[in-house]
């Protein structure tokens, strides 16, 4: 197999369930049937190419022409403006429909099994990950927007009702998020007295809620914060620190108020809690 990289250019053959990448180019891009496409919908004939027939090599395909896309786009201050309204409309954080329909199916990852509510705000740009677990479930009117930082979500893990996830945040297995929770890895920058601070830096830190752990309804997990597996954060909580494994932290701020201890096998209430 040859290949031609130096092309920047790409096309997609969609059928039932997958989706298939070919290069757009000359004859010397691919070996074996020589046959390109000139039709600026990057159309092609699948059958043309039977040494394309396995997933590995379009995923090398996949790999190479989008590091050669990114790296066009990102050289070129005009064209990455123009990209960037073309997925995102003006002062807004969610893609464009076409973008949410076309494009998001074909580079976000779903597991099987996994639920996505039909009422939600799945604000996901195709620049930055997306992934929802097997049989991880999203309930209605919640809102998960990666546009600053990858949203990762675990298997048989539970976003409840009217869930509020800005990334960079990264949900483990088995977790339970009840309802009306805000977990924002994003923060804006506010410092200078003389900029709106709507015009100054968006900082971020990435929020880890490790395996097994269980977030009360309405409690609050602001930026950096990790919390350690199986523990619980219990409703209201706001919590600004990092929590240990097999933990329960209450208030605001959260502060531990049990720990499992281990060599005696039970939940023991924290000195001071």
């Amino acid at each position: 197999m040859q290949l031609d990289i130096s092309f920047p250019s790409f096309g997609i053959l969609y059928t039932p369930g997958r989706a298939f990448l070919f290069l757009k180019g000359s004859k010397q891009c691919l070996s074996g049937q020589q046959k390109y496409w000139t039709n600026p919908l990057f159309l092609a004939y699948w059958s043309d190419y039977p040494a394309f027939h396995t997933d590995k090599n379009v995923t090398w395909i996949f790999i190479l022409h989008i590091m050669s896309i990114a790296n066009t786009v990102k050289e070129n201050a005009r064209l990455k403006k123009l990209v960037h309204w073309m997925i995102v409309p003006a002062g807004e954080a969610r893609p464009r429909v076409w973008v949410k329909w076309l494009v998001n199916p074909f580079v976000h990852k779903r597991g099987s099994g996994s639920c996505i509510r039909w009422r939600t705000r799945i604000d996901v740009l195709p620049f930055r990950k997306f992934t929802l677990g097997n049989h991880s479930t999203i309930e209605d009117f919640s809102t998960i927007n990666n546009g600053v930082g990858d949203v990762i979500i675990g298997d048989h893990t539970l976003v409840g009702m009217g869930n509020v996830i800005i990334g960079p945040v990264t949900i483990g297995h088995h977790v339970i998020f009840a309802q009306n929770i805000v977990a924002s890895g994003l923060n804006h920058q506010y410092t200078d007295i003389n900029t709106p601070i709507n015009q100054q830096k968006i900082l971020t830190a990435p929020i880890v809620i490790e395996d097994d752990c269980w977030i009360a309804a309405n409690a609050v997990i602001t930026a950096g914060v990790t919390i350690g597996k199986h523990s619980v954060i219990a409703a209201g909580a706001v919590v600004t620190k990092d929590i240990p494994p097999f933990s329960v932290a209450a208030g605001n701020p959260a502060k531990v108020i049990k720990q499992y201890d281990v060599t005696e096998g039970i939940w023991k209430k924290v000195n001071g809690s």
